[in-house]
């Protein structure tokens, strides 16, 4: 329940404290990560990432900030929270907040492709 509650506190104030710092850029969106905000245990990596949208979706959803984890010796990756937010840079109204259980098909380890942006951002972290 602590747990909880700490990712709770952390997505919810995590854009006061962020340095985002760009790392890729389309059409549709542009993505960030937060270096400063990195957590390690042995081979894994806590990551705080941003993606905001270049046009509001149909729920309304401009930008979503994801706490995600890689395993840095065994080159995976699992997505831990994701909220979504009505404004860019994961400010004003959260539209839906979502932490995944290891049960759940997002909470699972998943390998992570080479020349994809979780490839790019295992690279970054795991460097740290």
């Amino acid at each position: 329940m602590r747990l909880i509650v700490a990712l709770l506190m952390m997505a919810l104030t995590a854009p006061a404290w962020a340095e985002w710092v760009k790392i890729a850029e389309s059409n549709l969106r542009v993505l960030y990560y937060n270096p400063a905000a990195i957590s390690q245990q042995g081979d894994l990596r806590r990551v705080w990432t941003l993606q905001d949208n270049k046009q509001r979706d149909q729920d309304g959803v401009l930008s979503r900030h994801y706490l995600s984890e890689f395993d840095c010796k065994e080159k995976r990756q699992r997505l831990l929270s994701v909220s979504t937010h009505a404004e860019r840079m994961a400010r004003g109204e959260t539209i839906k907040l979502r932490r995944y259980s290891l049960e759940e098909p997002d909470g699972k380890w998943r390998d992570v492709a080479p020349n994809t942006f979780p490839a790019h951002l295992l690279k970054l972290v795991c460097a740290e």
